[in-house]
Order: structure tokens, then sequence, then C-alpha cells
């Protein structure tokens, strides 16, 4: 190329906003290489937030969201959902023992635009005067064990591990534990209990494994997240996950996707890798580990007291809807927590993750639409 001025004009794209400085001039000088680099910002990323706030708090009232782009979550109680996409919203007040849903907005809907917060309120009424708390605790947690409690006038709840229900009225219940992958359920497994009193009653569980397959040491934990995230299988990702899970990214990555923090929780890194899971038909990852696994007790407050190693990442993802390859090229680190579980007469110790550590850095080799995406895609 002669030396000289030249420019480049990033093309719109729908749903994205393309980079701050449009068009680019850059001067050529004596043959040096020129780099037009751009970052578009997903506009699917810069929404507005919604909150649900069911009434009273001591109830954790559970709820159902369903929106745009087939968007569905279920939880309990207070939440703030973040960098939602405009559109229409419907949340659905569940049901709950001892306590009826909000008879004027069973199922309500509103209409997020303009970066602004929709909030949904409901008011939870108690149904009967005497009320006590059930405590379920299947064990061992790692299982999440699922459950399902049938009370009076045949009302039916049904969840999944340790779980708390406070307001529940007085009278006969009965719990039955349901079958888990590779594990068997309590022997019997379905429990007829009492509640007459404001004592918390414990019914418990005890699951017992038939096989149990997990990772048997940190690495080998790492090499089956490399399996899940290039098969794309947003289960075995799921089962990789401690339930303290957190993943750590940069302040700029936090402040690119409009989050309030610098972490994801587990269940907040889950809503976003479902989405990735959903868009990409191609993934391929490498980890290249740098030195041994060591404790991080000192390294990081939200993993104090971890095994931790570094990882040279690359990763590269093929959007079939945009034609767009992303790769992604820097250190991330790994930390990882242990459980045991008896099998027979054998103890065995198993590995999950349950933190991860965005160290990209300046220096990363991002070729992103969007500056977070080193962060969304790992």
């Amino acid at each position: 190329m002669a030396n000289g001025e030249y420019t480049v004009t990033w093309s719109a794209i729908a749903g994205w906003s393309p980079p701050n400085r449009n068009p680019a001039t850059q001067s050529l000088i004596d043959g040096d290489d020129l780099l037009f680099t751009g970052i578009y910002a997903a506009e699917l990323l810069t929404a507005g937030s919604i909150v649900i706030d069911p009434d009273p708090d001591s109830v954790n009232a559970p709820w159902r969201l369903t929106g745009v782009q087939g968007y569905a979550r279920e939880g309990t109680g207070d939440a703030t959902l973040f960098a939602m996409p405009d559109g229409d919203y419907t949340l659905t007040w569940l049901p709950i023992f001892g306590w009826a849903p909000p008879a004027d907005a069973a199922a309500e809907t509103q209409t997020l635009s303009d970066d602004v917060a929709i909030t949904f309120t409901g008011i939870y009424t108690s149904t009967a005067n005497e009320t006590g708390t059930i405590l379920v605790d299947p064990d061992p947690d790692i299982v999440n064990a699922p459950w399902r409690i049938v009370g009076p006038a045949t009302a039916i709840l049904d969840g999944n591990g340790d779980t708390t229900l406070i307001g529940v009225p007085f009278g006969d219940y009965s719990v039955t534990w349901l079958t888990s992958d590779e594990y068997v359920a309590p022997s019997p497994n379905s429990v007829a209990v009492t509640l007459s009193s404001s004592e918390p009653l414990t019914i418990r569980g005890a699951y017992a494994a038939t096989e149990h397959r997990c990772a048997a040491s940190p690495s080998e934990m790492v090499d089956a997240y490399v399996a899940a995230m290039t098969g794309t299988d947003i289960v075995a990702y799921r089962k990789l996950l401690a339930q303290n899970f957190k993943f750590l990214m940069r302040p700029q990555s936090a402040q690119g996707i409009g989050w309030p923090r610098d972490y994801l929780t587990r269940d907040e890194d889950l809503d976003f890798s479902e989405h990735l899971f959903d868009t990409v038909s191609e993934s391929i990852l490498y980890l290249d580990g740098q030195g041994d696994w060591e404790e991080e007790s000192d390294s990081h407050a939200y993993f104090p007291d971890l095994l931790g190693r570094e990882y040279n990442f690359h990763g590269e993802y093929f959007d079939p809807n945009t034609g767009t390859r992303y790769i992604v090229d820097g250190p991330v680190a790994f930390y990882v927590s242990s459980y045991d579980i008896t099998v027979g007469d054998e103890v065995i110790t198993c590995w999950l993750l349950a933190g991860q550590h965005d160290r990209t850095l300046a220096k990363a080799t991002v070729t992103l639409p969007f500056s977070c995406l080193k962060t969304w895609f790992r």
C-alpha cells in the first residue's frame, strides 16, 4: 500500500452498536503495518433491569419469568436481573404452602424498553392461622436430590436439594424422594410426617451412590471442563460447578455488560453459559497449564483456601447465525474444591470447579464484536 491516510468505516449491524470511533483514520508511513480495531457493543447487553419483589420477604415466594427470545427462568424471593433485552416479560407467581399468590396479578406482563427498570410486585396472603417450618435435607448435598411434598388439600410442591419452607400450615404431609442419576433414593422413599408446632420439622433422606463418575483430580476436572465446552454441553458443564462457584471478571468486562459487580455467581454464570451453548455450533478450546496446583489462600478474597492454577487459554467459537468466529487468547486461573462420596466400601474424593478468574488483561487477543465476550465465552 502507498503511504498516506486510510479510513475505515464500521458498517451498521442489526442488534449491535458500532465502535465509538467511526470512521477511523490512520496514516501509513514508510511501509509500516496498520491495524484497525473496532469493538461492537451488543445492544442485547445494554438493556435495562427487571426487579422481582414478592412480599412478605420471609415467605421467599417462588416465581417464573418468561420473555423475549424464549427466555425462561424460575427463582424465589427478591431478585434483580440485569442487562435484559427489550421486550415483553410475563411474571407468574407460583404456589407455596400456607400462602395464596397475588389474586390480582397471578400472571402479569410488562414491557421493558429504553434502558429502564421494570418491577413486578406481588403480595402473598396467609391461608392458615397456625404455621410452622419444614426443613428438607437430602444427603449428600452434591446430589441436589429431587423431592415432592403433598400436603393438606392435596397441595403439591416439587423441589431439589436442601430447602427451608416457611409459613407452612399445620397438618399431615407426605414426602417422596425422587430418583436421581447415579444415586439410589432413600428407602422407604415416601415418608409421612405431621407439622404441629412452631419448632422446625426436619425431613432427612440419605441417597446412596450406585457408581459415581467424577473428576478424581483437579487436572481431570479441567479436562472435563474442556470436553463440556468443546461439546457445547450445558448439562455436562453444570455438573462441574460447585454451589459456591464464582467467575471473577476484569472490571472493564463487568462495565462492558453493565454488571453491578466484578463476578458472576453459579446461577448467573449458568444463565450466560446457556446462551453460549444455544448460540454457537462449534467450539475449539485449548488449555496449557502453568506451574502446579497450589493453595490460593492469599491470592484473592473470592477464592480463599482453594487450589488454583493458571492456564494459557485459547478459545474459538463459531456463531452460525452471523457467520462470525470469535477468538479469545490469554491467561485464565482455575480454582477447585473437593468433596468425598462413599461408593460401597470405598471413599472417593471428587473435584469441582469452584472459581475462574479472567486474567487476560490488555495483552489478550480478542477478535470479538464486543468487549465482554472474552469474559462471556471464556
